[in-house]
């Protein structure tokens, strides 16, 4: 035995077996190591630093229409429109009012700078380890770092001479993820953001509750997201607007419609997002023994005239009389969305569940709204995940006009709902328009009658005084009549087919 062990090929032999054992084995090591790391490490977070909106102009870009070469990508002007036009502006402004003030007061919310219920939407709730700018002010109110990335990597990387050639043909999904810059070019996430105020995010301590109504706040109207977008009014140009040399860098294939996406992907995810807030909203209340807030459900069930004889005789809706619904406005583009990629399964069942949920007894049961309103969230982030992998093209566009006049010619179950329909089919005429030219000159009479009765001009401008329009409003929705509406618009069945 002694003599084989002396062998040199014996012990050549066994040094490269226990040297493939080794490196088998660190090999072993190092693979669940960076399994490991990336399960159980994540990407670590980019330190938030907040920065006023004077920031983007004093860097010689966003203010008086820069010119730079490389050409910029967009007009240079977008500071100056957002200080003359843009309404975010005014978030802060209407909570140090005289209504904001007292609603403050009421509620014993402490000074407006410190109300973080409030602030979450009409300015930005800073958190403890981000970094405030000089630059910023909270009076400014919902601005540039509020919807673009509280980050200061991007700001950098996209703004400089030397790195921002490099930084603008990076993916988006790179300048989000590795440098924190928001990606408003998708129209999932860009609603999803406006959402969060629009309509709520419960994560975010974002919430108009019943209270806050009952104190003075005026009402959430029903949301759509390409709509409020263009009646902001906007800052910034679609592909279509842009010159071609920004067009090529950008990738733009030709006459895509945008905004109609935006409308299909929006009202998807609006849908998604008020479920979320009404399945959250639910389960808190159902840990604590407590009902669903009123703000949740469909206001004008409870808000409105007693009279005889009234359409709401006449108007069948599932439940018990006396019984308040939740908000239907959120599912009435969002079901053209659904059928336009052809994903009905289960919707009418899901609604009918959410209606039976929240009417089986007073303000809802809430443990079952909780489990519907989450099904029926599932469902429409189906929907919006298809519609964004599906752009709306020269072929595909045109057809949209047809599936929204269906909409606009079947009875609307409020006046939220007729707007969204009344919405939708005015966008689409104004891009079908813009895009192939196509003269209809009955639709735009009879969508300029629509936008009068359903008041579809939302306050426009930083210089209007939204007080009086959002009367105007209140006083159409108080005096709409499902009903009589439908027949109006049934009336020009010859007009709406030209």
């Amino acid at each position: 035995m002694n003599s084989r062990l002396n062998q040199p090929v014996f012990w050549r032999f066994l040094t490269v077996w226990v040297g493939l054992i080794g490196l088998t084995l660190i090999a072993l090591v190092g693979g669940l190591r960076q399994e490991a790391k990336g399960q159980v490490e994540p990407t670590k977070p980019l330190p938030k630093v907040y920065f006023g909106s004077q920031a983007c102009a004093s860097a010689g870009c966003h203010e008086k229409g820069q010119v730079a070469n490389p050409p910029l990508l967009c007009r240079g002007d977008e500071y100056d429109r957002f200080k003359a036009h843009d309404r975010h502006g005014n978030a802060y402004k209407a909570l140090i009012g005289e209504l904001g003030l007292s609603m403050l007061k009421r509620l014993k919310l402490g000074e407006p700078q410190k109300a973080k219920a409030c602030l979450a939407c009409h300015s930005v709730n800073i958190e403890k380890e981000a970094i405030q700018h000089e630059t910023f002010q909270i009076a400014e109110g919902v601005g540039c770092v509020v919807c673009h990335g509280a980050h200061e990597k991007w700001v950098g990387a996209h703004s400089l001479v030397l790195s921002r050639a490099s930084f603008r043909v990076l993916s988006r999904d790179k300048k989000e993820n590795e440098f924190g810059m928001t990606d408003l070019w998708d129209p999932a996430k860009r609603t999803a953001l406006c959402a969060s105020c629009h309509i709520g995010n419960h994560a975010d301590g974002k919430f108009v509750t019943h209270e806050m109504y009952a104190a003075g706040h005026p009402i959430l109207p029903g949301f759509e997201v390409a709509t409020f977008s263009e009646q902001m009014p906007r800052h910034w140009q679609l592909m279509r607007e842009k010159v071609p040399g920004v067009q090529k860098i950008q990738g733009y294939l030709g006459h895509e419609w945008e905004e109609s996406q935006l409308l299909l992907v929006g009202s998807a995810v609006a849908l998604r997002e008020s479920m979320r807030l009404l399945a959250k909203q639910a389960e808190y209340a159902s840990l604590k023994g407590e009902m669903l807030d009123w703000a949740l459900l469909d206001c004008f069930s409870c808000h409105h005239d007693l009279q005889l004889p009234s359409w709401r005789q006449e108007q069948v809706r599932l439940g018990k009389p006396g019984r308040v619904p939740p908000k239907n406005w959120p599912m009435t583009l969002a079901e053209v969305a659904g059928e336009w990629v052809q994903i009905k399964d289960a919707v009418g069942p899901l609604k009918r569940d959410l209606f039976e949920a929240t009417l089986s007894r007073p303000f809802g049961d809430t443990l079952k709204v909780t489990q519907a309103a989450s099904r029926l969230a599932t469902w429409a982030d189906r929907v919006a995940m298809d519609l964004a992998s599906k752009p709306l093209n020269t072929t595909t566009g045109p057809k949209l006009g047809e599936h929204l006049l269906k909409l606009g010619l079947s009875q609307p179950v409020d006046f939220d709902s007729a707007r969204q329909a009344g919405w939708a089919l005015t966008l689409y005429r104004n891009e079908e328009r813009a895009l192939i030219g196509v003269k209809r000159p009955q639709w735009d009479s009879l969508l300029m009658e629509t936008n009068n009765r359903l008041a579809l001009q939302l306050p426009f401008g930083r210089a209007t005084n939204p007080s009086e329009r959002n009367k105007e409003i209140l006083a159409k929705q108080y005096a709409f009549e499902p009903l009589a509406f439908l027949r109006w618009m049934q009336n020009a069945p010859n007009a709406w087919k030209d």
